[in-house]
């Protein structure tokens, strides 16, 4: 397999992959300016308390659920399930009386600022409303008060983004914010997945081997309509979160390009809210990429700011042959985001990317069996993916409108299918495989994989007549056009 080498090349983003490489599936893309601006401020949030959990680890980094329960992020203020600690009670809506709030001569509820819901003021002895505590006292839709003195936490108060089995409980010790939003966490957990319910199991996020897989339910580009549609949330301290997958993001990056050991250690290094970062691996990156807006830097402007510009961006993911063999240089995987495509391809030792760092969890509790093999479907039990296990063929005979109908004909155990986005896609390759490389996928769960081939995906590209794809041979990605021939592997 003939690699590229970037070292003919100097750091400068406007020059074209191509010009070094002989890999017919390299990425060809110049980089391309994104401007930045001022980010968008979310006001304060409350504290998480210490005991609120969500998952295992304490925090609201990714207080489970989400769109599919799996591994949502806690999120306050917009997302109207204010938990952080002892807050007002979810679900259950009561606000309490008695000891910890008393009514007093004014008739609020729970305590001297925590006013009761809107079915009426409290008795003298502390009483909800005409009915007492309970389902018409609710806090937070109807409710305007914040916690009271002590905040009473509620068994059933919804973290967040909470989904179906995503459902967080108040922490005994933790204090209301002042408008009921729970603050974010350092290192929130993310939840069970809400497609799964079998045994379980603690897995530790050291390094981009264990974080080789997306465990939450990937992002998908919001102008597209999918499932799980990108949402991210400004913490206002200089970070992102993203409300789906839990991550915490560096919200601008700075101007100076770096080797990849030095952009690991720029991210060790940096004491952003209390450090804690690392180099994001090849899907982490991946995750937050727009492939399917038109222009500029492929990620939501908004939240993600460029000090220069959108280019080269380094991954914590080495090529994997290069820990097999030696290999000079040694090359290591990074996305450009003036286009979106991904490779493995640049060399390590050129100061030519910049880096984007994250804060990941210290451990997940995930479900112990990853892929579920039946009727000729693979369940992801991480993302709640449903794929076809033997794809189109191993022959590349479609182009991506013959791909698109293929899927949305396929009767596969009576079910709708379709061609999945580009980051779907993308959440299938193994890059840290430990048997052979290629096909760049689990092995087991998709035998019929082609080795060396382009697999169509639903993401647009700028151009009109081009289309995304990805290759297994090592999961890099690229665009063409729509007449090329291909491969499908149908997802629901």
């Amino acid at each position: 397999m003939t690699r590229l080498r970037l070292a003919c090349l100097t750091p400068m983003f406007g020059l074209s992959l191509l010009a070094c490489s002989s890999r017919s599936g390299d990425a060809t893309e110049p980089s391309e300016p994104a401007s930045g601006g001022s980010a968008a401020s979310s006001g304060a949030a409350g504290s998480a308390g210490a005991s609120a959990s969500g998952g295992v680890a304490a925090g609201g980094l990714s207080n489970a659920g989400g769109a599919s329960g799996f591994a949502g992020a806690l999120t306050g203020g917009a997302s109207g399930a204010g938990t952080g600690g002892a807050a007002i009670a979810g679900a259950s809506g009561a606000v309490a009386g008695g000891a910890s709030g008393s009514g007093g001569v004014s008739g609020s509820g729970a305590g001297a600022s925590g006013a009761a819901g809107e079915s009426g003021a409290a008795g003298a002895n502390g009483g909800v409303g005409g009915s007492g505590a309970g389902a018409s006292g609710t806090a937070g839709v109807s409710g305007s008060g914040s916690g009271g003195v002590s905040g009473n936490g509620g068994a059933s108060g919804a973290a967040g983004m909470a989904g179906a089995s995503g459902k967080g409980s108040g922490g005994a010790s933790g204090s209301a914010g002042t408008s009921g939003s729970g603050g974010g966490g350092t290192a929130g957990s993310a939840g069970s997945s809400s497609c799964y319910s079998g045994a379980t199991t603690t897995l530790a996020n050291t390094d981009y081997v264990s974080r080789k897989w997306a465990r939450w339910p990937v992002p998908t580009p919001p102008s597209m309509n999918l499932p799980n549609p990108m949402k991210y949330t400004d913490l206002g301290n200089g970070t992102v979160q993203d409300d789906l997958t839990g991550l915490v993001w560096q919200q601008t990056i700075d101007s100076t390009t770096r080797t990849w050991a030095d952009a690991i250690a720029n991210c060790q290094g940096l004491t952003l809210d209390g450090g804690g970062w690392t180099l994001p691996t090849r899907i982490e990156l991946t995750s937050i990429v727009d492939d399917a807006l038109p222009s500029g830097a492929r990620m939501n402007a908004t939240y993600f700011k460029f000090a220069a510009k959108a280019g080269w961006t380094w991954a914590s993911t080495p090529w994997v042959v290069d820990s097999r063999k030696v290999v000079d240089p040694p090359l290591a995987w990074f996305i450009n985001l003036s286009a979106g495509d991904s490779n493995n391809s640049l060399d390590e030792t050129m100061a030519s990317a910049y880096n984007r760092c994250v804060r990941v969890p210290a451990s997940q509790v995930l479900p112990s069996t990853h892929y579920a093999v039946a009727s000729g479907e693979v369940t992801d039990n991480y993302t709640c993916l449903v794929w076809q296990q033997s794809g189109s063929g191993t022959t590349a005979n479609m182009s991506w409108d013959q791909a698109v109908s293929y899927c949305s004909s396929l009767a596969l155990n009576g079910h709708s299918w379709r061609l999945p986005s580009l980051n779907e896609l993308a959440s299938v390759v193994d890059d840290v495989p430990s048997g052979n490389v290629s096909p760049a996928a689990d092995h087991a769960a998709f035998p019929g994989l082609a080795s060396n081939a382009w697999y169509w995906t639903s993401t647009p590209y700028t151009a009109a007549t081009d289309k995304w794809s990805l290759n297994f041979e090592d999961g890099f990605t690229k665009h063409q056009a729509t007449s090329v021939l291909g491969n499908a592997l149908c997802v629901r």
